[in-house]
């Protein structure tokens, strides 16, 4: 049998990496996907979990509103209340995570091929307001670069 669930959506919350009693990381967390356009358009809400390298990926690197791709496997987990009635509940755990869509309001990139900065690096640089700036060269540089510019290289 083939357990394999694949979905694209978009987090519907900052994801926070927590740690369990035996020192293993979780990250419980909701993949907003929607369906069907215009008066018949749906969203299904995908309640997942990813332990590990994919739970701290998934930390790092997105936030609120990303666009997310995860694949894992979906399990169910039933259970009954006081009063005796059972619920069903359904989570995906999640085994790989990647980036997927366009820059979202953040400034985060999620593109493919793109620079991807940690979550935290970003609010603290947004907080001191101290996003990393282009070097530019002074007149000294520039000059000192064309004068040995010139210079020929022989073979």
């Amino acid at each position: 049998m083939i357990n394999l669930f694949i979905t694209q959506g978009n987090l519907t919350d900052y994801p926070t990496l927590q740690t369990a009693k035996s020192g293993k990381k979780y990250l419980k967390f909701t993949v907003a996907c929607n369906q069907g356009y215009g008066v018949n358009q749906k969203t299904d809400f995908i309640n997942c979990v990813a332990f590990d390298t994919t739970a701290t990926f998934i930390s790092n690197y997105f936030i609120k509103g990303s666009q997310i791709l995860i694949q894992g496997q979906l399990h169910n987990n039933n259970y009954t209340d006081k009063n005796g009635v059972t619920h069903y509940t359904y989570e995906v755990t999640v085994s790989n995570a990647d980036f997927c869509g366009n820059k979202n309001s953040s400034g985060v990139s999620n593109a493919p091929g793109k620079p991807h900065y940690p979550r935290q690096v970003i609010q603290k640089e947004v907080e001191n307001n101290s996003m990393p700036q282009p070097a530019i060269p002074s007149i000294e540089e520039i000059v000192e670069s064309k004068d040995t510019a010139n210079d020929y290289i022989t073979f």
